[in-house]
């Protein structure tokens, strides 16, 4: 598996660079609990040394091993769920896997496409209107911004549907994963005009 060998080699690598040389510490997701013992076991064997370490279930890494260790190999399963807890109460669980005693983990080889892990959130524009129509005064004056977010992604969606309106097509707009309402707030109406470019199919 190149994965082992260009691991190996990084952990050699990241003990011998010279000073103010970032290490790159490393993170293998691999499909089973035994594959991924497997790659710690095979890694391990090509350095001679302890600088891979699996977590799952059935191997629990302590913190001070996922803080020492170049590498650490995880299943698909626990890749998703560490995923998940990003911006929950748990997020504490994303951040002792990507961070190490080296800084932010900078690579991760996923050895199988992952499945089932792209999630489409959709809201429709009367859904839309009908949430902005129960915000109350005093939430105005509390979320002001997130309302006005909001209100102006109306804005952009009714645009975009009066664009469209006599081609037949369906209209939506997406943004890339990881935005926020905040990041729409700036647009104006002006701004959804020049994003409304042709009619677009929805798919």
């Amino acid at each position: 598996m190149g994965a082992v060998v260009y691991s190996g080699l990084q952990a050699e690598h990241n003990a011998t660079a010279a000073p103010g040389v970032k290490p790159v510490g490393i993170m293998i997701v691999t499909r089973l609990k035994a594959q991924a013992d497997e790659v710690v076991s095979d890694i391990n064997a090509y350095v001679g040394r302890h600088v891979a370490v699996a977590d799952h279930t059935d191997s629990r890494a302590t913190p001070e091993q996922l803080h020492e260790s170049d590498i650490v190999v995880i299943t698909h399963a626990a890749y998703t769920r560490a995923k998940e807890t990003l911006s929950g109460v748990n997020a504490d669980r994303w951040h002792r896997l990507t961070r190490w005693r080296g800084g932010r983990r900078l690579l991760t080889i996923i050895d199988e496409a992952l499945a089932n892990v792209v999630e489409h959130t959709q809201l429709k524009l009367d859904e839309l209107s009908r949430v902005i129509g129960h915000i109350t005064h005093e939430m105005r004056l509390s979320h002001a911004v997130e309302v006005n977010a909001l209100e102006t992604l109306r804005e952009c969606m009714l645009f975009q549907a009066g664009a469209n309106d006599g081609f037949g097509v369906g209209t939506s707009l997406a943004w890339e994963a990881g935005g926020s309402l905040e990041d729409i707030a700036p647009l104006s109406i002006m701004s959804c005009r020049a994003l409304a470019g042709a009619p677009r199919a929805a798919s």
